[in-house]
């Protein structure tokens, strides 16, 4: 072949390949077959063209890619560097006038605060309770107002007050979701109390001491609370205002950007706590001293998050070591057919509920909807008494089999069987769908549910198990049970004895990476149950309070069905994970035992194929 005809006929492949080095995100499976076809090419001209310049040319391109794969990563200490003194900056900045509008709307909460503690002697005792103003006032009269802040030891007290503290912060940004408003509803709750916490004393003539003491950890404290405010009306701002991107797109961009303006102020939330521990309880610290500080850590706030920014922005902020924009919305397939690790197992199940969304969010909700009605139907009345939820995480996860097996309701594992069933038949047959490409039968989805029975049975007595060996039981027999129902109606035509059959000989020979994986999905499990706790569940319950005007008894109902269903609905969120992630084992294990695979590479030996009109072997 002449070269000038060799040209014409790659040329336009050469240039979509420039033009894939050039963007700035790169897909990768079409990146990898021109690099093939292109060191091809190289290789056909290097023994037909060796002192020509498309050798050259093809030599250069190459390069181009393998320097940009292999290129030195960045110091780490430059990265970490850079973001504390370039990123957030810049992110502050472009957030000034979110965090202006949470200023103000703290400002003005904290002056209806005080201005209604002015007007009604009553007040206080509304927003901080009566046994707080009880104790705080016998303090007052023992000559030390600030005790409350003694109370504890150093450590216990910094340890208890940096994690409440990170939970309001982190309450105040999530519930940004809500386009902003709830951001702002969280702040205008915490400027009232902090407004009413200091007239209290204001009005008992200790306006310096409290001053003294509130703020030496407050300055800190509530300028954090209002940077989360800000970067909650960000990232609501991103869903109510998309501009030019998709609505989703709009929001991912936002939430990334409130979520490094809350990871800047984490530190300092925890600066605040230790200082409020440590520091605070010394009341007979000099005046001076502790006026000094607090305008010391008032300096600091303004420096770095309004002045500091504000110059930055006037020099120019430096280049980002790696771009913020978002990546192309690829549609990424998953690999049924080849061996993985669990990290990948576990990255492909979220991409599994990300390409089935729809699909598994009607699932969950579906079968969530079922359980409340087949519960709340045959229970005789709707009290704690009946229904004990527990209000804390630990109590959750130590009274889980509640939701499960309840003495007063004979038929509650029935009704959760039934939904498990039908949430493990639906996930199910969707992977089945996405690893085979066609839909299974209809037909067959009755024999799936009866085939499921077994398996369900079997993953409910999982939690009947006393006290806390469940967890360790579960993070075995889970796993087991999920497979079991699987590959009973993935393989076993509906034969459970088949079924199980065929888990054991898969699973027991990789014992060891199920467990692994099974340890990785519970405790990510455990992570999405444990967020019912944070208090953003308690704040919307009072929002809905103070919206809905229900007798007590009726809102006391109402709070149960509430806090059954998100329960309910975030514990089937977690089990389809689960059901994702060892359904996707499954195709691992069975790479592993029956080579299906390599079966189908070997086949490929030989085949001639053909590229750009040249034979390869």
């Amino acid at each position: 072949m002449r070269e000038t005809q060799f040209i014409q006929q790659n040329k336009e492949k050469w240039g979509e390949f420039e033009n894939i080095l050039e963007d700035e995100y790169k897909d990768p499976d079409k990146l990898n077959n021109l690099f093939v076809q292109i060191t091809d090419d190289l290789s056909y001209s290097r023994t037909f063209y060796p002192n020509r310049s498309v050798r050259v040319y093809l030599n250069g391109l190459a390069q181009r890619i393998f320097h940009d794969v292999h290129k030195s990563p960045s110091s780490p200490w430059r990265a970490f560097n850079h973001f504390w003194t370039e990123e957030l900056p810049q992110l502050y900045y472009e957030a000034r006038r979110d965090m202006l509008i949470a200023f103000m709307v703290f400002v003005l909460a904290f002056g209806i605060g005080v201005l209604s503690c002015a007007m009604d002697p009553d007040f206080p005792e509304i927003i901080l309770g009566e046994s707080y103003i009880d104790m705080t006032e016998t303090n007052i009269k023992n000559g030390d107002p600030m005790a409350v802040y003694k109370q504890k030891g150093m450590f216990n007290m910094s340890l208890g007050i940096t994690l409440n503290n990170l939970m309001v912060a982190l309450l105040t940004f999530l519930t940004g979701v809500f386009i902003g408003a709830g951001s702002l509803i969280v702040l205008i709750f915490n400027g009232i109390m902090v407004g009413v916490f200091q007239y209290f004393f204001i009005e008992r003539g200790l306006f310096w001491e409290s001053f003294l003491t509130i703020w030496i950890h407050g300055t800190i404290e509530i300028s954090c609370i209002i940077v989360a405010g800000a970067a909650g009306i960000t990232m609501g701002r991103g869903l109510a205002f998309p501009d030019t991107y998709a609505r989703d797109r709009s929001f991912q961009l936002s939430a990334r950007r409130g979520m490094k303006m809350m990871i800047g102020i984490a530190p300092l939330i925890i600066l605040a706590g230790i200082i409020e521990g440590y520091l605070t309880r010394n009341t007979d610290a000099p005046q001076l001293i502790r006026g000094i500080f607090i305008l010391i850590s008032l300096f600091f706030v303004l420096s770095y998050f309004l002045w500091y920014p504000a110059l930055k922005a006037r020099i120019g902020f430096a280049p980002p070591l790696h771009s913020a924009d978002l990546t192309p919305d690829l549609n990424l397939k998953i690999n049924y057919h080849s061996i993985k690790r669990n990290g990948e197992i576990f990255t492909e199940a979220f991409l599994f509920m990300r390409n089935h969304l729809r699909s598994v969010f009607l699932l969950i909700f579906g079968c969530t909807v079922l359980y409340c009605l087949l519960v709340f139907s045959s229970s005789s009345a709707i009290n704690d008494e009946i229904f004990n939820l527990p209000t804390n995480w630990f109590d959750f996860l130590d009274d889980f089999d509640a939701i499960i097996f309840n003495e007063h309701l004979p038929l509650l594992p029935v009704f959760m069987g039934i939904c498990v069933m039908i949430l493990t038949t639906g996930i199910n047959r969707l992977m089945i769908r996405d690893s085979d490409a066609t839909w299974p039968s209809w037909g067959k989805l009755l024999i799936d549910l009866l085939a499921a029975i077994p398996g369900t049975a079997a993953l409910l007595l999982v939690f009947y198990a006393p006290g806390g060996i469940t967890w360790l039981i579960g993070s075995l027999a889970v796993p087991l049970s999920i497979l079991w129902v699987f590959i009973t109606q993935r393989e076993a035509e509906g034969n459970p004895f088949k079924g199980i059959q065929r888990t054991f000989s898969l699973s027991m020979p990789q014992f060891g990476k199920m467990w692994g994986l099974s340890l990785i999905m519970m405790g990510t499990g455990m992570f999405f149950l444990g967020l019912m706790h944070t208090g953003v569940v308690g704040f919307f319950l009072d929002v809905i309070n103070w919206i809905v005007n229900l007798p007590a008894k009726q809102m006391d109902k109402f709070g149960i069905v509430f806090l059954m269903g998100l329960q309910v609905f975030m514990t089937f969120f977690v089990l389809a994970m689960l059901l994702i992630g060892f359904g996707l084992l499954y195709y691992t294990f069975s790479s592993i035992q029956d080579a299906g695979d390599l079966w189908n590479k070997i086949a490929k030996i030989g085949q001639q194929r053909r590229i750009r009109g040249l034979e390869r072997e």
